[in-house]
């Protein structure tokens, strides 16, 4: 069938050296050409490509003015660096608040609340005993032996919960 058209392949000698991409090159234009002559589609020429490019719905992206559209560039640019900056802002602002949030959470680890503090005293434990046992007449009976199992057990958690004398010789005396 295309044997009788042989202008629609291109076998003109190339002057480039003979690789295997340009003879691949060839065979695409080739299938190229015939699917354009069985589509009736037309070949633009270069000319014709460079007429369009400078028609007025293209002015929309491509303005003439060169330093106008570097100004808008710069301008963008400086939007984005300071939307960046703000948001930078509100990252290290929340930072803070966490680091701020993590240093009550390690003291209360360590030293305990305020309420946990106040119920470890002696005075706290004994008062406590007290009341629970001062409702009946067999209470009343065992709060000399509780109190003093309370008193024990109190020296020696303090005993065994402070440090070596070892660990305060960097306080200096008066």
């Amino acid at each position: 069938m295309f044997y009788n058209h042989f202008e629609l392949i291109d076998d003109s000698p190339s002057k480039l050296p003979e690789l295997e991409t340009f003879i691949q090159n060839r065979h695409d234009q080739s299938i190229w050409s015939i699917i354009n002559k069985r589509e009736r589609l037309q070949n633009y020429d270069l000319s014709f490509i460079r007429k369009i490019i400078p028609d007025a719905r293209n002015k929309i992206y491509l303005s003439n003015n060169m330093d106008e559209t570097i100004n808008t560039y710069n301008n963008i640019r400086k939007d984005l660096k300071a939307l960046e900056s703000k948001e930078y802002k509100t990252h290290i602002e929340l930072s803070k608040e966490i680091i701020n949030d993590l240093k009550d959470l390690k003291f209360e680890f360590k030293f305990g609340t305020a309420k946990q503090r106040v119920q470890n005293h002696l005075s706290y434990k004994l008062g406590r005993a007290m009341i629970e046992n001062s409702h009946s007449l067999w209470g009343l009976i065992k709060i000399p032996f509780i109190l003093r199992c309370i008193t024990k057990k109190h020296k020696q958690n303090l005993t065994q919960n402070s440090l070596p004398l070892s660990a305060y010789r960097t306080i200096k005396k008066p």
